[in-house]
């Protein structure tokens, strides 16, 4: 369970991860989190190569 978090901790800024602390209670809502950051992540990164590859 704590790898998860962990992981979280190194994706959200200090803030974010408090008011999560605060939130999330169990493992299935930090893996819910986890994997949400993870797909907006590579969202980004997505359009990131696509603006790049416009130039």
């Amino acid at each position: 369970m704590s790898n998860v978090i962990l992981e979280v901790k190194k994706l959200v800024s200090e803030e974010t991860f408090k008011e999560l602390k605060n939130e999330l209670h169990t493992y299935e809502d930090w893996e819910s989190v986890y994997d949400e950051i993870l797909k907006e992540i590579e969202e980004e990164n997505l359009k990131n190569i696509d603006h790049d590859s416009e130039k």
